[in-house]
């Protein structure tokens, strides 16, 4: 069996993080997808699983909140995959 060297970076991790500054006036929180055809089990066409939209659903709420309070922007994105009538553009 070969022996693996396992390295600690908690230090260079501690100095990432300590490094890390968010600067609102910069800032931008970006959701894809947020919507009920994927979190709402009773109308989802594409769900994900209940646990998983009951996770990534609180999540956002935090960040969501957090970025509100900040009076940073919020863009939702949704995807589509079809031309739908006076939606997009064709090329």
């Amino acid at each position: 069996m070969k022996n693996v060297t396992i390295v600690d970076r908690s230090d260079m991790i501690n100095k990432l993080q300590d490094s890390l500054v968010l600067r609102p006036q910069e800032s931008a929180i970006v959701t894809v997808d947020m919507h009920r055809g994927h979190l709402d089990m009773d109308v989802a066409t594409m769900p994900a699983t209940p646990e998983d939209a009951a996770r990534v659903i609180a999540g956002a709420q935090d960040v969501l909140r957090f970025a509100r309070s900040l009076s940073i922007p919020i863009i939702h994105v949704v995807l589509t995959y079809r031309m739908i009538p006076g939606l997009g553009t064709r090329a």
